[in-house]
């Protein structure tokens, strides 16, 4: 496989330390995590209250 020099790839923005790149990408799930986490948490509040109102009969 062909690897442009370093300094093409730094122009283009791409990360040149393997370590670099596999923090960032940490990084990045763990933010999808703690956003998907979030969301669940959002979730399951809207289906307990909207299961309390249903078995009280009153509506959102």
């Amino acid at each position: 496989m062909h690897r442009p020099p370093a300094a093409q790839l730094h122009g283009l923005g791409v990360l040149e330390d393997r370590k670099s790149f596999a923090s960032a990408l940490k990084e990045i799930y763990r933010a999808v995590d703690a956003d998907a986490a979030d969301k669940l948490e959002d979730w399951r509040r809207y289906t307990t209250r909207t299961a309390h109102m249903a078995q009280s009969g009153t509506r959102p």
